[in-house]
């Protein structure tokens, strides 16, 4: 998944967003938005385990 931290133009004060998946979160300090952008990155780049799946016994129908 990529993250971007972009600089949002045409605004009264300095804005940040962070974009990810379809989804924009803004950011007032360009550090805040950086270190959140880092900070999500590491999780998704993270190993993650799958969860084991229990086979439950078919049910005869009989």
């Amino acid at each position: 998944m990529s993250v971007k931290v972009e600089q949002l133009s045409n605004q009264r004060e300095e804005l940040w967003s962070v974009c990810f998946g379809g989804r924009n979160i803004q950011f007032r300090d360009e550090q805040r938005a950086r270190d959140y952008a880092a900070t999500l990155k590491e999780r998704i780049e993270a190993p993650h385990a799958l969860p084991e799946v229990i086979a439950e016994p078919a049910i005869d129908p009989d």
